[in-house]
């Protein structure tokens, strides 16, 4: 009994350590756009940053193709400079380094907004 003891702990460690491991090199989003009821959107750095208002330009740093999610929880699609998100839903982006521009269609000004990956 003392031998199976040991072997089940050996693999619940092993199993907590390859979990750990796949939450920390898991890829994540450079950037995460929340749009909510009524078309407030924040943008926060993947899962875990901070979330600050979406303002005309967005900027996010790294190196090579950067990866853009965002998440629809309002009632009408929106359009956020190149990035198209239909009504309820999450749509994920990669984009390569440079400075984009658009609008966000959903609102009534039309609002111009700068997408920049550097």
């Amino acid at each position: 009994m003392g031998s199976d003891a040991r072997r089940a702990g050996i693999v619940l460690g092993i199993l907590l350590l390859a979990s750990v491991a796949a939450w920390l090199l898991w890829p994540r989003p450079d950037a995460v756009i929340r749009i909510a009821r009524g078309g407030a959107a924040t943008v926060g750095a993947g899962p875990l940053g901070r979330s600050a208002p979406l303002g005309d330009t967005i900027a996010i740093g790294g190196s090579g193709w950067r990866r853009v999610e965002l998440i629809n929880e309002d009632t009408i699609p929106h359009q956020i400079a190149m990035f198209r998100v239909p009504v309820g839903s999450t749509s994920s982006y990669r984009v390569p380094p440079g400075v984009y521009g658009g609008l966000c269609t959903a609102h009534p000004t039309k609002r111009a907004i700068t997408f920049i990956a550097r």
